[in-house]
């Protein structure tokens, strides 16, 4: 009895010799060298190759500043409040309190504006109560 591999090599064995030849065009295909191009193809293709080589040079770079972008954004998303805010609204007195506080303020200053004045020779002392009158109309 006949094995399998008997019977595929008789009924292939007339295409070795077009098998052969296909080779034989196909290593002097490899041999020759390929036609010539036009100049203006190649200059398109020498950009182009070296604009991919910049580019794949810098892939890692541009991939990690990409990544630190996408980082900083996904960070500024935060809706959580700023307790900051919560606590300086917390301690703002209310305005009527603010504007005595600016009053005795200013009524200080006049004070001590009032009593370096009177040191100074040649000066009469200002009374407390011309103090008070100058805030009350001012």
């Amino acid at each position: 009895m006949r094995t399998p591999r008997e019977i595929l090599f008789e009924r292939h064995q007339g295409v070795e010799t077009k098998l052969d030849a296909v080779r034989r065009q196909a290593l002097a295909a490899l041999d020759s060298p390929p036609p010539p191009e036009p100049l203006g193809q190649q200059r398109r293709r020498a950009g182009g190759r070296a604009l991919r080589e910049i580019i794949f040079s810098l892939r890692w770079h541009l991939a990690g500043l990409g990544a630190a972008w996408m980082l900083i954004l996904v960070l500024s998303f935060d809706d959580a409040p700023n307790p900051a805010e919560g606590i300086a609204r917390a301690k703002i007195p209310p305005p009527r309190e603010l504007l005595a506080a600016l009053l005795e303020h200013r009524r200080e200053l006049l004070e001590l504006t009032a009593s370096s004045d009177a040191s100074e020779p040649g000066t009469l002392p200002v009374r407390r109560s011309e103090v008070e009158s100058r805030i009350a109309i001012g």
